[in-house]
């Protein structure tokens, strides 16, 4: 156990300084590749009898990660609900639950920094009390996000390898979120690593709690791991 720790926490120093170092250029490029395969998949093809998705699970960038922004409106348009995370505890335990934005609404604007500085949506209620006066734009009033479970759930990582296993920061709120989802009864979300090209490693070292994903989602292609 002590192995698998300390070899998850130089994978995760040596990933995370790799990702800091790359070029805002690079990402760039490889953040609009991976839209574009992204919205080549038929898990979210309009029409498409592959098609298993009308909810799908977000994150907003941070640190170098993949932006996906430029996907958000064309998922919107093809009636796919976007949902962000929120990270929570639930009996003193790190723990998400998934807020879905309201339709056509810039996700942007229900975001609020955490104090990871993670961008993501604020609780529910809390943005009619935030504002001054306690008014709202005519625009948002009676739109906020709402709990949804995705059917799909794009997640963020700093290592992955080809069983699907993930190296994340290690505070575990995806596995815990999978876990107590899968616990209740509800169906297991379709899980899809977002990865540059030199994320995609031999192995990443897993404990037993740690969940896989389904699919890895890279600039060069989308597929299925082992």
């Amino acid at each position: 156990m002590n192995d698998v720790v300390a070899a998850k926490q130089l994978l995760r120093r040596q990933m995370s300084d790799a990702r800091e170092a790359l070029d805002p250029g690079q990402v760039d490029l490889w953040s609009q590749q991976i839209v574009s395969q992204l919205l080549a998949s038929p898990l979210i093809q309009a029409g498409s009898s592959q098609a298993q998705c009308s909810s799908i699970g977000l994150f907003v960038a941070m640190r170098q990660e993949a932006d996906l922004s430029n996907a958000w409106q064309p998922l919107q348009s093809r009636g796919i609900k976007l949902c962000f995370p929120r990270m929570i505890s639930i009996d003193h335990h790190p723990d998400l639950e998934f807020l879905a934005i309201p339709d056509q609404a810039d996700p942007l604007t229900f975001m609020t920094t955490s104090r990871f500085g993670v961008r993501e949506p604020q609780a529910i209620g809390k943005l009619l009390s935030g504002v001054s006066g306690g008014q709202m734009p005519e625009t948002q009033v009676g739109q906020q996000p709402s709990l949804c479970d995705p059917q799909v759930i794009l997640m963020p990582g700093l290592a992955f390898d080809r069983h699907g296993n993930r190296l994340g920061w290690g505070k575990g709120y995806y596995d815990a979120y999978l876990a107590r989802r899968t616990q209740a009864g509800s169906q297991r979300p379709v899980c899809i690593g977002v990865a540059f090209p030199f994320q995609i490693v031999e192995l990443v070292p897993a404990s037993v709690w740690d969940i896989p994903v389904d699919y890895l989602l890279s600039p060069a292609g989308f597929f299925r791991v082992r």
